[in-house]
């Protein structure tokens, strides 16, 4: 027989030995998947993980080079052993992994594992000692006719071996234990308390797919986040590493997390394959690792499947955590489900109206899909702040989506953060804006966006600058590498009397992320709060067509000396009036800088008037200075409750 035939036949379904359990096994499988030798080799771990696991469940016929190829090595389908040695290159290294092991921290082990040349099928051994003879392979033994045996002794030889199986489990188990506390490399997980989840790997040939393992990603993530139990770095940070194979260390570095989950996806029609593994980031070492084949309608068992294993793989053994929060399933309608997942890949798109469309179909099969709610109000948010959707509207349809989702789930901590910033943003009614942003904090401690969103819409406002930074820091750490979260701690300082040093932040913040239009806008903010007119000019021309920061060109230019252009600028905009919703609040920004201060403040009336959002910077806005002192201004403070 050739040293490892291009199409590895088979053997026959055969028991395991005699004395050996399927999960003492298993036992021996993880001491060698997190020993050091395995811990960073992926490949040779994902490849013993399957034709263990296959030959357990009795799949020995699936363990042949073609099916390894597609299965393991994620080659296509026709995947051609003759001409791709794949897998017999690490069916080489695998073997000499296993020698490897096997002669240093596995020396002692209960159950030996080896992948025989001219095979794929691995073979099982029990080292065991027995008086007057050598060490013996029980699983020779097994192959060995048997003769036939008296009842009687049949049924002793029955309770002897199941006492015999039962030790070896403990055994096993007990061996695996000590050699994982006695390595200073272990993958004991009692030292996690931080988690990142980094984007499935979309394996499907079909790349339409790509939105499934995004979501997927996503609701890993919140499931976690929710559970109160870790850490969990944000999906904007997570996902910044999609498809740049960075090694995990440097991702934990740049996380601040302990462990990531590295998981791929493959849909083929109407059955599912993901593989999920858990790695601690300073050694590299594999914690927990499973492969699911289901029928694509088991989706959500798979998720909950996942979650709680990943979850207990990080409180059983730490005696002072809480247990985690009860995971809540949100539908059970698969389509419905796949319509949210759609949804949320173009709303991360910021393409809003078909993500609505796709939440509004969901709800249509599913009327108790809460997560589809939410998601529905904040969309409406969005537009309000970006597509000069009337306020009017976004407090009635924004409101309305929100209650909806906590009528069917008091617990949504999503929705309490949309409602918190609707009593805020909107209402002003800082009391229940406040209840609400801390509700969702409480519900949800990793939600980064609650915690920048109350600092920013709330504690800000309210001028509680030093609590507005904690959160801002809080949501930072969650986030480190979202503009949201970076985006918060200058934007408190700029309105502290803090200017220059939100000008240094949003600097470093550009080195990295050259060009990028909101944290100009911002820097430019802090320009103005300086009057340093010239610079702030020169971000905010940089600023692309409906810019939030739009009007504050026109103001720059005014408080330059530059009037002519910022009265075309004006110009434009009263035009523009006539036939779309232009906010009061930015023609006030401009008639301010232009020192049309009744104007100014005709506008300003305008926009509490109507609830217009960002009334809540009235009193901290550098381009409303020049109107402070004015009584009507003053009386448009207490309507909002800021004086």
């Amino acid at each position: 027989m050739p040293d490892d035939p291009t199409e590895a036949e088979a053997s026959s379904p055969s028991p395991l030995p005699r004395g050996m359990s399927p999960e003492a096994v298993r036992g021996e499988l993880a001491s060698v998947l997190s020993s050091s030798i395995f811990s960073s080799a992926t490949r040779s771990s994902q490849f013993l993980r399957y034709v263990v696991e296959a030959t357990l469940a009795g799949n020995q016929d699936s363990i042949k080079e073609s099916v390894l190829g597609s299965e393991v090595f994620d080659r296509v389908r026709d995947f051609d052993p003759r001409i791709d040695g794949i897998v017999r290159v690490e069916a080489t290294k695998l073997r000499s992994r296993l020698g490897e092991y096997y002669a240093n921290e596995g020396a002692k082990a209960a159950i030996l594992i080896d992948i025989p040349k001219g095979r794929y099928v691995p073979h099982f051994t029990l080292r065991a000692t027995t008086s007057g003879e050598d060490n013996k392979s029980v699983a020779a033994q097994a192959t060995e006719p048997a003769l036939p045996e008296p009842p009687a002794a049949r049924k002793s030889r029955l309770k002897i071996g199941m006492a015999a199986a039962m030790i070896l489990v403990l055994l096993g188990a007990t061996a695996w234990y000590f050699r994982s506390r006695s390595r200073p490399t272990a993958s004991s997980p009692t030292d996690l308390k931080s988690i990142a989840v980094l984007p499935f790997i979309n394996l499907s040939s079909d790349h339409e797919n790509e939105y499934f393992s995004d979501g997927l990603t996503e609701q890993l993530t919140d499931v976690l986040a929710r559970s109160g139990v870790l850490r969990v770095a944000a999906r904007t940070s997570s996902f910044a590493f999609k498809g740049k194979g960075q090694d995990v260390g440097e991702i934990g570095a740049k996380l601040h997390v302990d462990a990531v989950l590295e998981s791929s996806v493959r849909k083929e029609g109407q059955r599912l394959r993901i593989t999920a593994q858990l790695i601690r980031v300073s050694d590299g070492m594999h914690i927990w690792s499973q492969t699911y084949d289901r029928p694509s309608n088991d989706i959500f068992a798979v998720q909950d499947e996942i979650s709680q294993s990943i979850l207990a793989a990080v409180t059983t053994q730490v005696a002072d955590r809480k247990p985690p929060r009860p995971v809540r399933r949100y539908t059970d309608n698969l389509e419905a489900f796949d319509l949210y997942l759609k949804g949320k890949s173009d709303a991360n798109r910021w393409n809003l109206k078909p993500a609505r469309e796709l939440f509004e179909q969901a709800i249509k099969l599913d009327p108790n899909f809460a997560l589809a709610y939410v998601e529905i109000a904040g969309i409406y948010l969005k537009e309000g702040l970006s597509s000069g959707l009337p306020p009017a509207e976004v407090l009635r349809l924004a409101r309305a989506s929100a209650t909806r989702a906590l009528e069917i789930d008091s617990g949504l901590s999503q929705a309490h953060a949309v409602l918190a910033t609707i009593e805020g943003r909107y209402e002003w009614n800082w009391a229940a804006a406040e209840q609400h942003f801390q509700t969702a904090i409480e519900l949800n401690p990793n939600d980064a966006v609650a915690h920048a969103s109350y600092a920013m819409d709330v504690l800000l406002p309210l001028r509680r600058t030093k609590e507005a930074l904690e959160h801002c820091r809080l949501a930072q750490q969650i986030d480190p590498l979202s503009t949201t979260s970076g985006f918060c701690v200058p934007w408190v300082w700029i309105f502290s009397g803090q200017a220059q040093s939100a000008v240094a932040e949003y600097d470093a913040m550009l080195a990295s992320q050259p060009g990028l239009p909101i944290i100009r806008g911002a820097r430019a903010m802090a320009y103005l709060s300086v009057r340093d007119y010239q610079k702030a000019i020169a971000d905010l021309e940089a600023q692309p067509p409906g810019s939030p920061f739009g009007p504050f060109l026109a103001y720059a230019y005014a408080r330059s000396g530059q009037t002519e252009k910022s009265a075309r600028i004006e110009e434009q905009m009263m035009r523009r009036s006539h036939n779309e919703y232009v906010s009061p609040m930015s023609l006030a920004v401009v008639h301010s800088g232009l020192g049309m201060k009744s104007q100014a403040l005709d506008d300003l009336e305008r926009g509490v008037d109507e609830h217009s959002p960002n009334a809540i910077y009235l009193g901290l806005d550098p381009a409303f200075e020049p109107l402070h002192d004015e009584p009507r201004f003053q009386a448009l403070m207490r309507r909002i409750h800021l004086q």
